[in-house]
């Protein structure tokens, strides 16, 4: 797991730039026609190869980068990601924007079993960390195809310049905000893989994302749902900010107590959960 902490370090920041903060975009505006979603389509696609094809580049740097020379054919197989998770993001955007969570619930729990079953039988006959990697590219490939089985929009061969200027403006200011938040919260990893090494990132990211459990599984589904939802009633920034705040409210009531709980008992739930092993 070490291993490919280091290569999302930099994978993880390319992500950000795969769509421009679009899909956000799309998901905000009201008025969104075709235009837009075959316009920022063909942006991602476009977006997606040149990202797959600089991470490939990239990778002999980040090896040396870490010392590592292993990381070059793992970060090339991982750039595929990039080239296929862009050509299902507006099918994604769609149903965000019909609020349709129970379909994309669905993709993704279908995705996570067989790539996760996939990922499990690889480990077991002793393909180490490659079995991560296939699991990766498997939970992408599955959920693009599941998003376009399921999905019946399928973009048109057009592109209209006054499509992207109408999203560039809300798009632009989440690029950077995005930029800026990505090295805040990743700077640590970036700088402990360099330093410290493969073992002790993969002992890190597993503890801190341990610890960012309850956040992430309460707050971040109930945001998800939240953007979209407050995107339609926009023009009611009251009410919008009523939501806001109860949802805070209710956000902290359960996972202040998880939390807390968490670290009182951390010894014996870290034990229970991962075993006694020193490395990952």
């Amino acid at each position: 797991m070490g291993l490919i902490g280091l290569v999302t370090v930099f994978t993880g920041f390319a992500q950000i730039y795969a769509d421009l903060g679009l899909s956000a975009a799309l998901i905000q505006k009201q008025d969104v026609t075709e235009e837009h979603f075959s316009t920022v389509f063909w942006i991602n696609v476009a977006g997606g190869a040149i990202l797959s094809l600089g991470t490939a580049a990239a990778a002999p740097g980040i090896a040396t980068f870490y010392g590592r020379e292993i990381l070059v054919p793992i970060t090339l197989a991982l750039s595929v990601n990039f080239l296929v998770g862009s050509t299902g993001i507006i099918h994604s955007v769609r149903f965000t924007r019909a609020l349709d969570f129970r379909t994309l619930a669905l993709i993704d729990i279908t995705a996570t079993a067989v790539s996760g079953s996939l990922g499990i039988a690889l480990a077991l006959t002793g393909w180490g960390v490659w079995s991560l990697v296939a699991q990766s590219i498997a939970q992408n490939i599955v959920r693009v195809v599941g998003l376009w089985v399921v999905g019946d929009w399928r973009p048109r061969i057009e592109f209209h310049w006054h499509a992207l200027t109408d999203l560039m403006g809300f798009s632009a200011n989440l690029l950077g905000f995005s930029t800026l938040n990505y090295w805040t919260r990743n700077g640590d990893n970036l700088l402990i893989g360099k330093f410290l090494g493969s073992t002790p990132l993969g002992l890190y990211s597993k503890a801190y994302s341990t610890m960012l459990f309850p956040v992430q599984n309460i707050s971040g589904q109930i945001s998800r749902v939240m953007f979209p939802a407050s995107s339609q009633i926009q023009a009611d920034p009251q009410r919008i900010s009523s939501i806001y705040l109860r949802m805070t409210r209710t956000i902290a009531l359960l996972t202040f107590p998880m939390m807390v709980g968490v670290s009182v008992v951390a010894e014996p739930f870290v034990l229970a959960l991962f075993g006694t092993s020193g490395s990952i």
